[in-house]
């Protein structure tokens, strides 16, 4: 397993531009200082993206995103920077990530 820290910066507004997945391996997420939001949608070939929704994670919680589970990146609750592990297997970003952009923006409404 890989361990290693992001730090999210507060956006002027929270658009659901692009998504991710990882067909065959999972992610742990856990907001260090901080609560953050993670957008996600079920694990499909294709993505409906009316079917994402938001969920705020509160500082200190652990969040498993099961293989294939299509997400955004983490978007900070506040306006202060928050650090976040993040837990992958080793190369995983180099074998298992897949962007997919997101024509029309979602707008993310705290």
């Amino acid at each position: 397993m890989a361990f290693l820290t992001n730090e999210v910066y507060p956006r002027e507004r929270d658009l659901i531009e692009k998504t991710e997945n990882h067909y065959n391996t999972s992610e742990i997420v856990m907001p260090m200082d901080g609560d953050i939001i993670l957008a996600v949608c079920p694990a499909k070939r294709i993505p409906n993206f009316d079917e994402y929704r938001a969920f705020r994670i509160p500082q200190g919680t652990m969040v498993r995103l099961r293989a294939g589970t299509y997400h955004t990146g983490p978007f900070t609750v506040g306006k202060d920077i928050v650090h976040v592990l993040i837990v992958v297997p080793e190369v995983m970003y180099l074998k298992d990530l897949h962007f997919l952009p997101v024509e029309d923006p979602i707008e993310i409404v705290k």
